[in-house]
């Protein structure tokens, strides 16, 4: 299991491949600096990633992670499916909208 935490407690707990298949399609999709890069690297390799610890580049981090999210949930005919079988595409699709809802309401209390 991997978690992404924010700041009330409230974690997006997910199996292990779920967590680095987000992250692994965030660095797909956005030209990240080394810094960023290497913050996404750790929290795969540590099963988690802890937005009170981020510091300043967590909004950056934030608005990559929700905008993956969107087009991955919107992926109506599984565009982004790469080696995953149907099942599994299924249950990483139906995590995404959970860790959508913890991400909108921490930037409400952040004022993101």
């Amino acid at each position: 299991m991997a978690a992404v935490s924010f700041s009330k407690g409230e974690a997006w707990v997910v199996a292990r491949w779920a967590f680095c298949r987000l992250f692994g399609d965030i660095l797909d999709r956005f030209s990240v600096d080394s810094d960023i890069q290497y913050t996404i690297e750790q929290a795969m390799a540590l099963d988690g990633m802890s937005f009170r610890l981020l510091g300043k580049r967590k909004f950056e981090i934030l608005s990559m992670m929700k905008a993956t999210i969107i087009e991955l949930i919107d992926d109506d005919i599984g565009m982004n499916r790469k080696d995953l079988d149907e099942k599994g595409y299924k249950m990483y699709r139906d995590a995404l909208p959970e860790l959508l809802k913890y991400i909108e309401e921490y930037e409400k209390e952040e004022h993101c």
